[in-house]
């Protein structure tokens, strides 16, 4: 709900969508996206799949005409100043994680590597392919030991490292070998801090928590806000600058409107690049 809320207060359209791949943790929240505001084009590894939350995604994307297309490696799409380049999309992996649709931001002297849940064979091939430095890495499947190579680790040497994964989760992520792989980084986990929030201005590069009283009723929509979010990648027209202040203020509003609330507890908002785990890159028409 507040994913549909938010759309339909602050966009009036998003020019490109991306489904990571079609598992639930990771376009879960498309629909409500996609029932908010008109979309132009969904790239994703594949067109059908049969699950409740593919089913859910297709019906919008019909009712809207909007086309799903699988994109091509090298692709590059426009976000604001930044750039984004698709460097990872294999529809006929042997897993389903290996369909991961991994992006690279530029934004003037900065980077991000998004890499949904790709694993080892999919972070071969992109060293196969070249793959370089970025300044942040959003590590891949959840600190998974199936992800983050040391040969991967190496070749992006990622001075931020954000691991997405739930606190006390029966996966045990991210896993000791993970951790060990990016004991060069500096470790960022949104089970221990909650949400990331990266700011850049083409130069420099700085992370921070916006951090406000919460209704204890109120973390559990918050939370949802943000994983829906960032469960695949939704980009747009607009500057990013843009998104960071409104998102910021849309999260503050509703967080304070809440306070008094039974059980308070604090939330940590978010901005440019990083929303939890696969992301949000989004700027608004």
């Amino acid at each position: 709900q507040l994913v549909y809320t938010y759309l339909r207060e602050n966009t009036q359209e998003l020019s490109v969508m991306i489904a990571t791949h079609p598992h639930d943790d990771h376009i879960g929240g498309l629909a409500a996206a996609l029932n908010a505001v008109p979309v132009d084009v969904i790239y994703s590894p594949v067109t059908a799949w049969d699950t409740k939350s593919w089913t859910s995604l297709q019906k919008y994307a019909d009712a809207q005409g909007t086309p799903i297309v699988v994109p091509q490696e090298g692709d590059v799409f426009p976000l604001g100043s930044a750039t984004v380049t698709v460097l990872h999309c294999w529809p006929d992996a042997w897993t389903d994680n290996d369909m991961s649709i991994v992006v690279r931001v530029d934004y003037g002297d900065t980077s991000f590597l998004f890499t949904g849940d790709a694993e080892a064979t999919s972070e071969y091939m992109m060293l196969d392919e070249g793959i370089h430095h970025a300044d942040v890495l959003k590590v891949g499947h959840h600190g998974s030991r199936s992800s983050s190579t040391v040969e991967f680790i190496d070749a992006v040497s990622p001075t931020y490292a954000v691991i997405s994964c739930g606190k006390g989760n029966s996966y045990g992520h991210p896993h000791e070998e993970t951790l060990a792989a990016l004991a060069g980084s500096t470790i960022l986990r949104t089970d221990l801090l909650g949400t990331i929030v990266f700011h850049s201005d083409g130069h420099a590069l700085s992370f921070s928590e916006a951090i406000w009283t919460l209704a204890w009723s109120r973390i559990f929509a918050a939370s949802s806000l943000a994983c829906s979010l960032a469960c695949s990648t939704i980009l747009s027209r607009a500057d990013a600058a843009s998104l960071r202040m409104r998102v910021c203020s849309f999260l503050a509003s509703s967080m304070i409107r809440s306070c008094s609330a039974e059980r308070p507890r604090s939330f940590s908002s978010a901005s440019l690049a990083c929303l939890m785990d696969s992301l949000i890159l989004s700027a608004l028409s």
